[in-house]
């Protein structure tokens, strides 16, 4: 992600956006696109989680030694879907929130 011209520019997953709203929008929509623990497979999709996470103040946290798979489920303490990590080595840790991801 990063800023062209005067105003910021968000690159995620290969695609272009001009606002975070833009961003939400999308990222949600890949989020309805897929079942509860389904894996995320479309590549574009992947690339766009791989691309958000890589701002992630706690990415070193979430990802360990790399990332098996990215799914879609429930959280365990709220009522709403989100982006979750399986490891490579073992475990899972979810992706809360983009919006801290997207700021400056």
């Amino acid at each position: 992600m990063r800023a062209r011209r005067g105003h910021k520019t968000y690159q995620l997953g290969g695609l272009s956006f001009t606002s975070q709203q833009a961003v939400f929008k999308w990222m949600s929509q890949i989020r309805q696109s897929y079942q509860d623990g389904e894996t995320i497979t479309d590549q574009a999709h992947v690339e766009a989680i791989s691309d958000l996470l890589l701002h992630h103040k706690e990415r070193n946290e979430k990802v360990g030694t790399g990332v098996k798979r990215f799914f879609v489920d429930f959280a365990p303490d709220h009522p709403t879907r989100c982006f979750w990590i399986e490891r490579a080595a073992g475990g899972e840790a979810r992706i809360a929130k983009t919006t801290p991801i997207l700021r400056p």
